[in-house]
C-alpha cells in the first residue's frame, strides 16, 4: 500500500485545494498520475478501479504481467475495444456498486427507490450486458480477458431467469 506522503510527493492524486493545484500547473485530468490514467475510463466503476489499482498497486510478478497481458491484446484489437468502449460501455451509465447498495438496503428505503433500482437493473441485464458480451465475443484473447468473457457470459445467462420474471410482471 502506497503512504499519503509518498502519494503526495510522486503527484498520485489531483491536489486537494485549489492553491496547490496553481502550484502544480495542469487541470484536474493532467496534474496527477490519477488525473491521467483515469481519463479514459468510461464508467464510474472503471475510475473507481483505477483508484484501487493506484492505491494498492500489484506486487505479483504473475498478475502485473497477466493485466499487461490483458492491455496489449486490446490495443491489438483496436476496432472490437472502441466498439466496446463507444457501443457497451457508453450504456453503463448506471453505477453498478451504489446500485447493488441500494437493492441490499431495499427494506430501509422508500418503494419508488427500490423499484427504480430493480428497474435499472433489468435493463442492465436485459439490453447492457447482452452488448457488451456481444462486443466481448469478437475478442480473441486468453488469460485474465478470457476469464473476465467467460465471467460475463455467465452473469448474462443467470440474469435471464430475472428478465423473464420482470417481463412477465
Amino acid at each position: 500500500r502506497l503512504d499519503q506522503t509518498a502519494a503526495d510527493a510522486m503527484h498520485v492524486w489531483p491536489p486537494a485545494n485549489a492553491a496547490q493545484q496553481y502550484e502544480i500547473g495542469g487541470n484536474a485530468h493532467t496534474n496527477s498520475i490519477y488525473g491521467v490514467l483515469s481519463q479514459p475510463c468510461q464508467t464510474a466503476a472503471g475510475k473507481s478501479l483505477m483508484k484501487d489499482w493506484l492505491r494498492q498497486p500489484v506486487v505479483d510478478l504473475n498478475e502485473l504481467t497477466a493485466r499487461h497481458d490483458a492491455v496489449e491484446a486490446l490495443v491489438q484489437q483496436s476496432a472490437t475495444r472502441d466498439a466496446i468502449r463507444s457501443d457497451a460501455l457508453r450504456l453503463f451509465n448506471v453505477d453498478l456498486h451504489t446500485l447493488a447498495q441500494t437493492l441490499s438496503q431495499a427494506e430501509n428505503i422508500a418503494v419508488r427507490k427500490s423499484l427504480a433500482a430493480l428497474y435499472n437493473l433489468y435493463l442492465v441485464a436485459a439490453q447492457k450486458l447482452p452488448l457488451l458480451n456481444e462486443h466481448l465475443a469478437n475478442l480473441q484473447v486468453g488469460g485474465m480477458l478470457a476469464e473476465m468473457i467467460e465471467n460475463f457470459a455467465v452473469i448474462e445467462h443467470d440474469m435471464k431467469k430475472s428478465i423473464e420474471l420482470v417481463e412477465q410482471v
